[in-house]
Parts: C-alpha cells; structure tokens; sequence
C-alpha cells in the first residue's frame, strides 16, 4: 500500500480553520489527477468538509497541494476520507513467488532483492568467462588468411617483431612483410 504523505497545518488569517498539505504523493500518480479526483469527491458528497483544494507546487517544494478544511471539520477524518475516495493510497499487488535452488518459495521483498544480485552475479561472470574465451579463441586464430604469411626475405628477427608489435591486423601485418621485403 502506498500512501500520500499529508500534514495538518493551521489555515493562515484563521484561528479555527485548518488545512491539510499533500507532500507527497503515490508513485506515478500526477497532481492534477489527485486534484480532480478531489474535486469529484466534493461534488459526488463523499467527502463533505472541504471547501477548496488547490496546488501550490514550486521549485522549492515540487509536490505541495493544500485542502482547506470548513470550519469546525475534523482533519484526521478527511484525511481518511481522502485515503479511502481518492487515489491518495493505492494498494498494488505482487506475487512473491520465485524459483530459488529450483524449488518454489515465497519471499520477502528483501530476500528478493538478495535472490536477484546473486543471480546477476551468476549471469554477468558467466558472461565475462564466455566472451573471455572467445576473445581467446580468437587470438589464437590470425583470421579468414589462416596462417600469418612469413617473411621471405632478409627481415631479422628485431625486424619482425617491430611490424608485428605496430600492427593492429593480421592484413597490416602481412602488407608491412611485403613491403619490407620489396624494399630489401
């Protein structure tokens, strides 16, 4: 159950009128929706001892909507009021219900959320190692050209290993060979 936050505060230039000040509201629950659902309340007479709703929303306080109360109404029972005619508490339902160790149990939401790390854990390392040996895979195997085609030429040792340690490709590779042993 998700409920708005609500606070009573005395009606400025009033002695005996109160207000009641919305502050917070349910999740995906928009303000002019709770301020018509009020407004629908008043009239259908469900809610009798409100005398204006309205929202003082700003950038210092992004939900604010103040109920004015009639004089001599008892706020905690328009508060109720407001809970029970409006969406200012909505209750959602969830089914707790998870394979854990391949046997069928009912969580908390805590135990949930611990169930759920563990097996993202799981997945991202199972992942890792996959792709890990595919990249290893990979690097064992120069390309589509097979082998690495070796120098025919002069090219020493310190020679080779320069082209192969600036190269970024198996083709760089063979065409710097090439050209190096064009040029000797």
């Amino acid at each position: 159950t998700l409920r708005g936050r609500v606070r009573i505060e005395p009606l400025e230039g009033s002695k005996d009128r109160q207000q009641l000040v919305v502050e917070q509201i349910p999740y995906n629950l928009g303000l002019r929706t709770l301020i018509e659902s009020v407004g629908d309340a008043i009239e259908a007479e469900k809610i009798t001892d409100i005398s204006d709703a309205r929202d003082e929303s700003s950038a210092k306080s992004p939900v604010r909507v103040v109920i004015e109360l009639k004089r001599g109404a008892d706020p905690a029972v328009v508060e109720n009021q407001l809970y029970q005619f409006t969406p200012l508490q909505q209750t959602f339902s969830i089914f707790n219900i998870a394979l854990v160790n391949r046997q069928p149990r009912t969580l908390s939401l805590i135990e949930m959320i611990k169930y759920y790390i563990e097996h993202r854990t799981i997945v991202i390392r199972r992942r890792t190692t996959f792709l890990l040996n595919e990249a290893r895979k990979r690097a064992l195997h120069p390309g589509p050209g097979g082998r690495l085609p070796l120098p025919q030429g002069k090219l020493n040792y310190f020679g080779t290993t320069n082209i192969v340690a600036q190269s970024r490709s198996v083709w760089a590779i063979s065409l710097k060979w090439s050209l190096a042993e064009a040029v000797s």
